[in-house]
């Protein structure tokens, strides 16, 4: 039993790790951890109990930046893989992951469960900005420098999710996706995972059924992990099996549906009960685990001497997607129904949240005459009707309306009314701040559409 951990990567849910569970992971020879927002912050507790108790272990995080968070100190560079896209430049891949993972090298923490190498292949998907964008060329490109920025800061990363959620609309959380879309797309989005091959230190499937190879999600099924095979020779890592999308099977069942379908790291990230339960299912089964350990150790080793330097550019990447007579505007209004934090205030600034009531909407319409310039952030609206009405009912009422697109490309068509509109491809603050230059005329909009 002392060896089954070596195929697991743990998390915990209690903010440190508690004494029962550490017990429980030094007892099955566990190795591989990771990090939530829950866990960093305490961070420096946890990675030193994990350092002093394990040998070597791998210590990791879905850093991704932008809606994936668990970093603080990326929100003011790393804004969302799309952001990073829209500057059509690899190079500036390269050097954001590379930041990203000096950052966690300096924390202790030495494998990144990104980038996100998925295809934005239909509009509207649940991948979204968590995509580099639709070009399949370029994503791979841009995966490629990912991945090699991590490697020159001495972290490990995961190319993830096998074969991708940018054709679907149903979140992998809560239930299972199916792929639909015709095979072409299925290439496309096949792409950036033969592209990055050679250097991904693991690969992370995904909890999506694609009918034409299976019944089952990619996560269990033999036939689509064949496919990943034909190509990759590294070590598989499941997307989380605690996630709806994996409950295809009973609990107990999950680890070795799993396991014999090709995966070698098996992704159990909070519940100690499901944990202790597939541990025991897999040491009941005596499966011969040689190979998914021996493909796991046998990952790259880093010098910790040996870490680059790759600075960041200044630029930030921000797509003027129109603008009718509005980017100069000095003096706007600014609505902003989507902010990750109270970060725009003043005498002009109306904070709210996408799902408004009616007397609230009036109150700001009555607050604006028809004189007024306005701007208004906007996140995902292309499934929330009632924003895209009361952004029209605004633009009714004032001279000039400039519309920022904090989330999905997609709403770009639903705001053509508007004078103006920007992609940010993000809602974090830091980057609305430079959409906002943009407004005003002090700053130039460098990026391009990547979808």
């Amino acid at each position: 039993m002392n060896d089954i951990g070596k195929i697991f990567l743990f998390g915990f849910e209690e903010s440190v790790i508690s004494l029962e569970r550490l017990k429980f992971f030094k007892s099955v020879g566990a190795k591989n951890f990771i990090l939530f927002k829950r866990n960093i912050e305490r961070l420096e507790e946890n990675i030193d109990i994990l350092k002093n108790e394990f040998d070597n272990p791998i210590i990791s995080v879905d850093g991704e930046g932008g809606i994936v968070r668990r970093i603080s100190e990326f929100d003011d560079f790393m804004f969302s893989n799309m952001n990073i896209g829209s500057s059509f430049d690899p190079l500036y891949a390269k050097e954001t992951y590379f930041k990203m993972g000096k950052i966690l090298f300096d924390k202790g923490i030495n494998m990144n469960l990104a980038p996100v190498v998925d295809v934005y292949l239909s509009d509207g998907n649940t991948i979204g900005i968590r995509s580099f964008g639709s070009f399949e060329d370029a994503v791979s490109e841009f995966s490629i420098n990912a991945i090699e920025g991590l490697h020159a800061s001495n972290v490990y990363a995961v190319a993830k999710h096998f074969i991708g959620y940018g054709g679907v609309k149903i979140d992998p959380h809560k239930t299972i996706p199916t792929f639909t879309l015709d095979y072409p797309y299925f290439e496309r989005a096949l792409k950036p995972f033969r592209e990055v091959k050679d250097i991904a230190d693991f690969i992370m499937t995904a909890h999506i059924i694609i009918p034409f190879l299976d019944n089952v999600p990619v996560t269990f099924s033999k036939n689509a992990i064949s496919v990943l095979r034909e190509f990759y020779t590294g070590p598989i890592m499941t997307d989380d099996l605690e996630m709806g999308g994996a409950f295809v099977f009973p609990p107990h069942e999950i680890p070795l549906k799993a396991l014999l379908a090709g995966n070698d790291m098996l992704s159990v990230c909070s519940s100690f009960e499901l944990q202790k339960l597939m541990v025991n299912e897999v040491e009941k089964a005596h499966l011969n685990l040689d190979p998914h350990i021996e493909r796991i150790e046998n990952i790259r080793k880093f010098e910790d001497s040996k870490v680059s330097e790759i600075p960041l550019r200044e630029e930030r990447y921000i797509t003027l997607y129109k603008d009718i007579d509005f980017v100069g505007t000095e003096n706007f209004k600014l609505i902003v129904l989507f902010s990750l934090s109270e970060h725009f205030k003043g005498e002009h600034v109306f904070n709210y949240s996408p799902d408004i009531g009616d007397e609230e909407k009036q109150r700001i319409l009555d607050t604006l005459s028809s004189d007024d310039y306005v701007v208004i952030t906007v996140y995902n609206a292309f499934d929330q009707e009632n924003v895209v009405k009361f952004v029209k009912s605004i633009k009714n009422k004032v001279k000039k309306l400039c519309v920022i697109l904090l989330g999905d490309p997609f709403d770009r068509e639903y705001f053509l009314f508007s004078d103006c509109i920007i992609l940010t491809y993000s809602p974090l603050p830091r980057i609305v701040d430079y959409a906002l230059k943009v407004v005003k005329g002090e700053y130039e909009a460098l990026g391009r559409l990547p979808v």
